[in-house]
């Protein structure tokens, strides 16, 4: 299998760059992305870590047709990548504002030449620059990748192609969806390639009947653990045959999905999220939901997603109980999107001392480190109401990146003491852990 190349986007990157793009539709534009090569297994992936516009005085001429830089603005970018370590390959971008809105996108033969030449130029004053190049139209990209002996095709991530819902009873399904997000917005949500679930206990479970309910049809279920009689009380499709037969969790949740919507596309992967299965999808997913109850794998998924530039969404739940009385009832949802600088780490919501327990294999040790009191266990009561809110809120904030109903919140605060009240927390992102080693590079 050969390898496959895609640029990734920080969050609403993509939409700024075709709005400072074709903001004259009367002449050609251009900017250039400086980008970090990732690279897992066959997958190559370009992360934008910064965008570079010419300003007006460094535009030679424009037209219709064509654009011309004065080499000033590139040599200097040049410079400052060649001294960079976050920095590895030089993207360039340029618009054909000329085509009909049904035309699709090509490089013209003066590109062709054009790169050709910079290719040639770079590797010989710049040989550890790679370089990549994207051509947009107002509805359609081409994109390549200039590598030693050959050229290869670069896709874009965030690129949403939307697909024809083709069986008629798969829209009667979603008939009452309809009037609420539109038909165009079910459409999309149909068309998203891929989400992953991590975890797909009390949490996950409700998160995904509450996405193939909503229209998503196409994910990914991710879950080493079978199911207990005491997980019946919350875990949807489960039933008490299941517990008796210790099934997996992973195939019950996927019987019960299709015995509502036999259309859907669902992979279940019995491992942790740390198996080459799991994270191939996860690389793949447009969103991760991380429901898990262990700092580790939430961890894990934080610095994994972060690296490879994918948005996740991580759903939390809490029931203090002290003395027999319960003392909070409380869950939130946190949205992370690539060059947010902000992550579980930097704002507390894992715990090195926890992540390290949890890898210990030693039984002893374990034991030595609860009794002098680091790390408190027990485990805390888990309902589906409160479950059910906060997958509801997350699905919900989800859609809402389709339909645009409300204003984006990156962390929802639900609170049921004394009163259901739910709000937006910003001070946590305000007093976060500015440092942090894994989102702020």
């Amino acid at each position: 299998m050969d390898e496959k190349y895609e640029i990734r986007f920080k969050k609403n990157s993509l939409n700024k760059i075709f709005k400072n793009l074709f903001s004259d539709e009367k002449k050609e534009q251009f900017c250039i992305i400086l980008a970090k090569r990732e690279q897992v297994n066959k997958l190559v992936i370009l992360k934008e870590i910064e965008i570079c516009y010419p300003k007006q005085s460094e535009i030679l001429s424009s037209s219709l047709t064509h654009i011309s830089i004065k080499k000033d603005f590139i040599y200097k970018i040049l410079l400052d990548l060649d001294k960079r370590v976050d920095v590895d390959t030089l993207v360039e971008i340029h618009t054909h504002p000329f085509l009909e809105s049904n035309s699709k996108v090509s490089f013209s033969s003066i590109d062709d030449e054009d790169e050709k030449n910079f290719k040639e130029y770079l590797k010989e004053n710049y040989p550890k620059t790679s370089y990549a190049s994207l051509v947009f139209s107002n509805n359609s990209y081409k994109g390549r990748i200039y590598l030693d002996e050959k050229i290869e095709e670069i896709e874009i991530k965030e690129w949403n192609i939307t697909k024809e819902i083709q069986d008629p009873k798969y829209l009667d399904i979603y008939n009452r969806n309809i009037d609420y997000m539109g038909i165009d917005n079910l459409k999309k949500i149909f068309s998203t390639e891929k989400i992953s679930i991590v975890g797909v206990g009390g949490l996950g479970s409700v998160v995904a009947e509450h996405l193939i309910n909503m229209g998503f049809n196409n994910l990914v279920l991710i879950d080493n653990d079978i199911v207990e009689y005491s997980n019946l009380n919350r875990l949807v499709g489960a039933k008490y045959k299941d517990a008796e037969d210790k099934r997996l969790k992973v195939e019950v949740l996927k019987e019960h999905l299709l015995s509502i919507n036999p259309f859907l596309n669902i992979k279940a992967i019995n491992s942790d999220i740390k198996s080459d299965e799991a994270l191939n999808e996860v690389l793949e997913s447009n969103k991760v939901f991380l429901t898990t109850d262990n700092h580790s794998s939430r961890a894990f998924v934080n610095d994994f997603c972060l690296r490879y530039f994918i948005p996740f969404i991580s759903i939390g739940v809490n029931i203090s109980v002290k003395n027999g009385i319960v003392s909070d009832i409380s869950g939130e949802v946190i949205k992370i999107f690539p060059g947010e600088k902000f992550c579980l780490r930097c704002l507390g919501r894992v715990k090195q001392i926890n992540i390290d327990y949890e890898n210990i294999k030693s039984e002893e040790i374990k034991e030595k480190i609860l009794k002098r009191g680091y790390i408190t266990q027990h485990k805390d009561p888990a309902v589906k109401t409160l479950n059910t809110i906060l997958a509801s809120l997350a699905v919900d904030s989800y859609i809402n990146e389709f339909t645009n109903y409300n204003r984006e919140s990156s962390i929802l605060v639900y609170e049921n003491n004394k009163i259901p009240t739910i709000y937006e927390d910003n001070m946590s992102i305000k007093n976060r852990k500015k440092d942090c080693f894994i989102c702020n590079l």
